[in-house]
C-alpha cells in the first residue's frame, strides 16, 4: 500500500546501502521499497536533499509571470455582442496565447477565468504567486501565467551552475520581484 503524509515535511532522506530506503519525518523512520519525490515549486529544500543521495541532472524549465485583467474585457475579446451572456448561459471566457520571441516560444499557461491571482511564496523577502479559480469562476478578474523556457546553457551564461542553478535563477527572480512590490 502507499501512505501520504499531508502537512509534513521531510528532514531527512534515509539512505541504506547506497540508496534511498525511506524518509525521516519528526525523527520518524519510515522505511519503503520506493521512495516518489513529487516535488513542485515549494520543494527546494527537499530537492537540496536528494541532490546529497542522487545524482540530479538540469533541465530545462518555464519561468514567467502571472497578469491580471478584468474577466469583462477578455468576455468582450472571446464572444463579441455575446459578451453580456458571460457567466449566464455561456461560460466566462478564456484563452490560449502563443507567440515566439528571441527564437523562444512565449505562451500562456495555467489560464484561470473568473479567478484571482494567490501568494505562494516560501519566504518574506521573496515574492511568488500563482492562480486558481473557484468553481463558479465569478470573480470579476481573470489571470494567466505567460512564460517562456530556460535552458542549461541560459543558466550558464547568467552564472547559474550546477544540477540546482535553476533554483538560485528562481531566488533572484523572486527575491527582485519582492524587492519591487
Amino acid at each position: 500500500g502507499v501512505e501520504f503524509r499531508y502537512g509534513t515535511c521531510v528532514d531527512r532522506l534515509v539512505v541504506r546501502n547506497g540508496r534511498c530506503a525511506g524518509v525521516s519525518i519528526k525523527g520518524e523512520e519510515l522505511l519503503a521499497d520506493a521512495v516518489v519525490a513529487a516535488v513542485g515549486h515549494s520543494s527546494r529544500d527537499l530537492l537540496e536533499m536528494v541532490g546529497e543521495v542522487v545524482e540530479l541532472e538540469r533541465k530545462t524549465f518555464a519561468v514567467g509571470m502571472r497578469v491580471e485583467h478584468p474577466q469583462s474585457l477578455i468576455n468582450e475579446r472571446q464572444y463579441h455582442e455575446l459578451a453580456g451572456y458571460a457567466g449566464k448561459s455561456l461560460p466566462v471566457a478564456d484563452y490560449s496565447l502563443q507567440t515566439s520571441a528571441w527564437d523562444r516560444p512565449v505562451f500562456s499557461f495555467c489560464m484561470c477565468p473568473g479567478g484571482q491571482i494567490v501568494p505562494t511564496s516560501l519566504t518574506p523577502h521573496e515574492l511568488c504567486v500563482n492562480g486558481m479559480s473557484f468553481s463558479k469562476r465569478n470573480s470579476k478578474f481573470a489571470n494567466a501565467a505567460i512564460v517562456t523556457y530556460v535552458t542549461p546553457d541560459d543558466l550558464d551564461d547568467l552564472g547559474f551552475h550546477g544540477p540546482l542553478g535553476g533554483f538560485d535563477l528562481q531566488r533572484q527572480l523572486e527575491r527582485e520581484a519582492a524587492r519591487l512590490g
